[in-house]
Order: C-alpha cells, then sequence, then structure tokens
C-alpha cells in the first residue's frame, strides 16, 4: 500500500512538473485522471502479488526434489544406500493449506487500503510543485501504515481480545489488522463485513476530497 501509494504521488507530481497534465486535462477530467492513475497501479501491484504468490507455490512444490540432488543421507540420519526418493520426502517442504477465504479478504482489503491511501498521495503530489516539498506530508500519511504494523505482535496474541477488535475495525488499520485476525483466529463475519464497509465509506470521504485538491493543484 506505502509503495504503490507513492508512485502514484510520485506520478502527479512529475506529470505536473513536466506539463503533461495540461495536455491530458484537455480530453479527460482532473478526478477521472487521478481514479485512471490510481486504478491502474493499484492493478498492477495486485497482479504483482498474485505472480509473487504463483513463483513461491512453484518453487515450494520442487525445493525438496533438487535439495535431494545435494544432500548426503548421512545427514538426513537415513542410510548411506538410501534412495532419491528417500532422501526426497525427508527433505521435503510442505506448504501449508491457507482457506481460499482468507486470499479473498487479503484481495478486498489491499484493494481498499490501497485506494484510500493512494488518493491521499494524489491530493499529497497535486499540493506541492517538488518531490522534495512532498517528504513533509508523507510521514503523516505512513504512520497510520506504521502503527499497525507495531500492534501486530499483541494482535496475534490476542487476537479477540476488545483492544485488537476495535483497532482492526478502524479504517487507516484494518489492512493490516484485520486480515492478519482472518489469519490466526475465528473472526466474526460481521466484524470483517464491518471493517471492509467502514474503509470503503473512507475511500469515498477521502477521495472526493483529494479530488477536490487534485484539480485545484493540476
Amino acid at each position: 500500500v506505502l509503495l504503490y501509494g507513492q508512485y502514484v504521488m510520485q506520478g502527479v507530481i512529475e506529470e505536473k512538473n513536466s506539463r503533461v497534465v495540461e495536455i491530458v486535462v484537455s480530453s479527460v477530467r482532473p478526478f477521472e485522471l487521478m481514479m485512471g492513475k490510481v486504478l491502474g497501479i493499484g492493478a498492477m501491484g495486485l497482479t504483482q502479488f498474485i505472480v509473487w504468490g504463483v513463483l513461491v507455490l512453484g518453487g515450494s512444490s520442487v525445493l525438496g526434489s533438487v535439495a535431494a540432488l545435494f544432500l548426503d543421507p548421512s545427514m538426513l540420519n537415513l542410510p548411506a544406500g538410501a534412495s532419491d526418493e528417500a532422501v526426497r520426502q525427508a527433505v521435503d517442504v510442505s506448504v501449508p493449506t491457507l482457506p481460499i477465504g482468507l486470499f479473498v479478504w487479503f484481495a478486498l482489503f489491499f484493494l481498499g487500503g490501497y485506494l484510500l491511501y493512494a488518493s491521499l498521495f494524489a491530493a499529497v503530489g497535486s499540493a506541492v510543485e517538488q518531490q522534495q516539498d512532498a517528504q513533509s506530508f508523507v510521514l503523516p500519511l505512513m504512520l497510520p501504515l506504521i502503527i499497525p504494523i507495531v500492534m501486530l505482535f499483541f494482535l496475534l496474541e490476542a487476537p479477540n481480545a476488545p483492544f485488537s477488535v476495535v483497532m482492526s475495525m478502524i479504517p487507516f488499520f484494518s489492512p493490516v489488522l484485520m486480515v492478519a485476525r482472518v489469519a490466526v483466529a475465528d473472526v466474526p463475519l460481521w466484524q470483517v463485513g464491518g471493517a471492509l464497509v467502514l474503509l470503503a465509506a473512507t475511500f469515498i470521504g477521502a477521495i472526493w476530497i483529494s479530488g477536490r485538491i487534485y484539480r485545484i493543484g493540476i
């Protein structure tokens, strides 16, 4: 979310400095231009996550067979004449089984969190003229992403504690904390759905404000 959100901000600043935006806005509204940039980079980010996931799963499935070619059976407490199949089974790496619902919630909260923060980064990019000027505004946007990462240690130990439930419902924290809770505990559907609705509502308000700043800034 932080990485791709900053891509949006940098793109807005570069387009302003190169004056490309002055040509583009002659054909589309500024709000449409901002949404196109936000949605396009978000789709790229989700595609990269999918590619990384496929590569990790594929690599894990063949890791045991590759390692068996280079290991001595005695290192695995196997007899010297152990077959390659026995060595492969001894070093085989099993991929944990994850429910499909976890991937669905991850995708939804990633997109919701990205849309929320990307709209704010776009507003920052449209309000400044240089990349250096934007740094003073980036830290306040980074804090809501850093705070839930610090809270993860407590949340993983007590995912259903009242404090964990409340913090995971806050829109600026839910893209990290609610997905973590779903991964380690049985979270009621109303809590997950409620957090997603609050995240969507916050995004709508943020995109409306950011759209006005974007239109004035360019």
